[in-house]
C-alpha cells in the first residue's frame, strides 16, 4: 500500500511497515533532529559520570536540570517527527530547518498535552491499570492530532477519542506488539553491551541511549501514520488533505 491509497481498514502490520519505512526514508532529516533531541540525555550521562567530583547537590540540581531538559526535548522531537512524516506521507519531504521550526511553533501546546495524557494515564494505573491502558489507548494520537491540527489541549484530546473510537482493539494490539518488538531489541542491545548484567561499559552506555534515540523517533513515527489511517478512515479525504493544514 502507498501513502496515496485508500485506507480501508486499520491494519496494524501496514502501520508498522510504512512506519519504519517513513522513519529510515527521512534519515538524513530525522536523525539529527534526534541527535539534538537526545542532548540532554547525553549530557546527563556526563554529569553521572563527573558526579563524584560535583558533589551530591550539585549532581541532584544537574540531574533535575537535565530531566527537564529532556522532558522538553522529547516532546519537541514528536512534534517535528509528526510533521516530518506526514510531509513525506504527501510526497513533499520536509527538510531539517523546516521541520525544526515548525516543531517549536506546535512545542507548548505539545508539551502541555503530553503531561495532561501523562497525569490522565498515572491515575489510571493508580485505578487497577485497566482506566490506565484505556486512556492511554483513547489519546494514543493526541499528540499528532495537535501538531497537524494545531487545535487546543481539550480539542486535541476529544479528537483523538473520536480518531481512536471503533479501532482501540487494533490501537492496544500496536501498542502491544510495538512494546514487545522494541523491548527485545534494547534488550538484546542490553545483552551486547553489559547492560542486562548490570555492568555496561562507558561505551556499551553510550550505544545503549543511541538504540533508545532510533526506538524513539521509530515509534513517534509509527504513531503518525496511525493518525493518518485513522483520520482517513473516519473523515475521508486522503493524505494531501491531512497534510494542506501544513499549508
Amino acid at each position: 500500500m502507498t501513502d496515496h491509497a485508500t485506507i480501508r481498514a486499520f491494519a496494524i502490520g501496514d502501520v508498522i511497515a510504512r512506519g519504519f519505512s517513513v522513519y529510515f526514508k527521512n534519515l538524513a532529516t530525522f536523525v539529527p533532529l534526534s541527535l539534538i533531541a537526545f542532548i540532554p540525555v547525553w549530557l546527563g550521562l556526563i554529569l553521572i559520570e563527573q558526579g563524584p567530583a560535583m558533589g551530591g547537590a550539585a549532581l541532584g540540581s544537574g540531574m533535575v536540570f537535565m530531566i527537564v531538559l529532556q522532558t522538553v526535548a522529547g516532546y519537541w522531537l514528536q512534534a517535528a517527527l509528526v510533521y516530518g512524516t506526514i510531509s513525506s506521507m504527501r510526497g513533499h519531504p520536509a527538510g531539517f530547518g523546516e521541520t525544526f521550526s515548525k516543531a517549536l511553533a506546535a512545542l507548548a501546546s505539545v508539551i502541555v498535552l503530553g503531561i495532561v495524557i501523562s497525569i490522565l494515564v498515572g491515575l489510571g494505573m493508580i485505578l487497577f491499570i485497566v482506566p490506565g491502558v484505556i486512556v492511554m489507548v483513547m489519546f494514543f494520537v493526541a499528540i499528532p492530532a495537535a501538531v497537524v491540527e494545531r487545535e487546543g489541549i481539550g480539542a486535541a484530546l476529544t479528537r483523538s477519542r473520536e480518531l481512536t473510537k471503533g479501532h482501540r482493539w487494533s490501537i492496544f494490539a500496536l501498542f502491544i506488539v510495538m512494546m514487545l518488538a522494541l523491548g527485545i531489541i534494547s534488550g538484546l542491545v542490553g545483552l551486547a553491551t553489559g547492560a542486562g548484567q548490570g555492568y555496561p561499559s562507558e561505551a556499551g552506555l553510550w550505544i545503549n541511549q543511541i538504540v533508545s534515540m532510533v526506538i524513539g523517533g521509530v515509534w513517534a513515527t509509527i504513531t503518525a501514520v496511525a493518525y493518518h489511517d485513522l483520520r482517513i478512515l473516519k473523515d475521508g479525504g486522503d493524505t494531501e488533505s491531512i497534510a494542506r493544514a501544513f499549508d
